[in-house]
Order: structure tokens, then sequence, then C-alpha cells
């Protein structure tokens, strides 16, 4: 009996050191806080969000994950041969996670130059001027091409230096009616994301150019300040 308790406290210890793998860990434990900085209309403004993995799972060559922000939102991650994914969401009103209709990449399978794909996505910065911001976010959608362009990209965060980063660009466009002045505006939207091998998302740049009388657009970007295992 005192071995198999031996046995299974050093499979414990085994797995709580285990060091992360990959562009996306999803080893438990593991925690990141990120400086969001949020430029618009000649305004910057910047705050600290947190996020945390807090349960992993894995069962039939699928791995699970929940990651927990600081103001107790879950994302539901899978991993398996395709890629990296969200598959559910649960905020902090509701009980149960809910289901994405279709799984949401955030990295795919194989890691290398021109593997693409694509997912719906909402308004980071726009906001209509008098109105607010995440009026935008329920009401409006994006359909977003990502594709790996490098993976040996170089990045500077307040976290430090990062090598050999997997660099993702998305692109899509957002045609939004302003006004009966301004009529129809197409806004492009470019988000930049660099994964490091080891810890994941060091840094995201999004960029949502408008200005109208009645939109404003801007750039909000996420850098990594702490990484914690």
């Amino acid at each position: 009996m005192r071995t198999l308790l031996w046995l299974g406290l050093a499979l414990l210890l085994a797995a709580c050191d285990e060091a992360p793998q990959g562009y996306f860990p999803l080893n438990e434990g593991l925690s990141w806080t990120y400086r969001v900085t949020t430029e618009r209309d000649g305004q910057r403004s910047s705050t600290l969000f947190r996020i945390r993995n807090v349960e992993r799972t894995r069962e039939d060559g699928v791995t699970r994950a929940v990651r927990r922000t600081d103001s107790g939102t879950d994302y539901i991650i899978a991993e398996d041969d395709s890629g990296i994914y969200r598959i559910a969401k649960r905020l902090v009103v509701q009980l149960e996670p809910v289901p994405d209709p279709h799984p949401r990449y955030v990295l795919r399978q194989p890691i290398q130059p021109g593997t693409a794909w694509t997912l719906k996505s909402h308004p980071y910065v726009l906001q209509r001027m008098y109105e607010a911001e995440d009026v935008l976010r329920r009401t409006m959608t994006v359909e977003m091409a990502f594709e790996i362009e490098d993976t040996a990209a170089s990045v500077q965060v307040p976290a430090g230096r990062f090598e050999n980063c997997v660099l993702v660009v998305g692109r899509g466009t957002l045609p939004i009616y302003t006004d009966a002045v301004d009529g129809w505006t197409d806004v492009p939207i470019i988000s930049r994301e660099w994964y490091a091998p080891g810890v994941g998302l060091v840094k995201l740049e999004r960029s949502e150019p408008l200005r109208t009388h009645s939109f404003t657009g801007g750039t909000r970007t996420f850098e990594l300040t702490q990484f914690a295992r």
C-alpha cells in the first residue's frame, strides 16, 4: 500500500513538473498576464488581462483544458492532430459552457507557413461614437482568414524577447453603413499573433482603422508581461 502511495505521489509530482510543450501549452497551473493597450481617436488606455489553465484532461487522443480569465470567463480548449481550437465558452453568469457551433481554431496543423483557416470574429475596437462599445461586438461579425506566415519570428514584449515564434496573420473586411453622409465603408481588419514555443501567445496586434461622423476605430495590443508555471 505504501508503495502505491509513493508511486501515486511521484506521478503527481511528475505531472506538476511537466515542461510546457508546443505553441499553446495546456498544462494545468500555467498562467499569463498581458498588458492590453487600446488606441482610439487619439486616446490611449491600458489595462491588465490575466488567464490561467485550471484543468486538463485527455481522452481518446484529444486533450481538453479549461482556461479561466480573471473576470471568471472559461474557455474550453481542445487539441488533437488537427490543431488547437476552442470548443465552448462559459461566462461568469452561465452555469454550463455553451458549445461553439464549429471549432474555433487558434492554430491548425501542420505548423508551417501557408497553413490557413477561417473563423468568424467580432470588432475589438470599433465603436459608435454615442453607444457602448459592446453593441458592435454583439451585432456585427466579420469572416477572418488566418494564415501562418512565419515559424521563426522574433518579438519583444515586456516579458522579454522571444525567438522562433509562429506568426499568424488574420485578415478580414467588415462592411459598415456609417450614416447617410458617408454611406457604406469597408473596414480592413488585420490581426497579428505571435506564439512562442513552450509559452504560447506572447503578443497580439489588432487593427481596425475607421473615422467617420458616427464611428471610430483604432488598435488593440496584447503584450505578455508575465508567464508563470
